[in-house]
């Protein structure tokens, strides 16, 4: 059965895209969930008018200070270059959370290039919405700005602490929960 969610709404009302799939497993006990999602207008209409703000700066530096005319334009330039790769890179991410049995895997694809993070359900130590000030931090998600849709999960790797971040619905979080649940169940035996 595949379902297509409503959109996120984010506090400002602006509409990301969200795809929701429950895909039954062989017996149809197991429930497989995949969400994916891209970066919305909001998120590009607010990049644009940072870089117009970094670009009035660095102008406005080279009009004030003309002996370092040439140094400043080349800066403002590259600042302005470093800023439109990180809008890009954040613009045109998409971005996979699913669930299967007792694997979590974030995958982020910008292009041809991926990046994914696979949590299984015994390595995960907390699920929160607050900054567990935890590095490394893995930033899965297309918000640039924090958000009230952030979640953190600590998760444990290889005997190191390391703290995953990013927007999965509701639902998905309670399927994560759950899997925990089962994990610690099953370790607890």
């Amino acid at each position: 059965m595949k379902l297509k969610n409503k959109p996120h709404v984010s506090g400002s009302g602006q509409l990301a895209s969200l795809h929701v799939e429950f895909v039954p497993q062989c017996g149809g006990m197991e429930n497989q969930m995949k969400e994916t999602q891209s970066a919305g207008i909001k998120e590009f209409i607010i990049a644009l008018l940072w870089a117009g703000v970094l670009f009035f700066l660095g102008g406005s530096v080279s009009y004030a200070i003309p002996v370092y005319k040439v140094i400043g334009g080349v800066g403002t330039l590259l600042l302005f270059c470093a800023f439109a790769f990180f809008v890009l890179t954040r613009y045109s991410a998409v971005f996979t959370y699913s669930l299967e049995k007792n694997v979590l895997r974030v995958n982020r694809k910008i292009g041809h290039r991926n990046k994914e993070v696979e949590i299984r359900a015994e390595e995960i130590v907390s699920i929160s919405d607050k900054d567990p000030k935890l590095r490394p931090t893995y930033r899965m998600k297309k918000r640039v700005l924090r958000s009230r849709y952030d979640c953190y999960i600590v998760y444990v790797h290889n005997g190191t602490e390391a703290c995953l971040l990013f927007n999965p619905s509701n639902e998905m979080i309670k399927r994560i929960k759950k899997e925990v649940k089962k994990a610690e169940k099953y370790q607890n035996q």
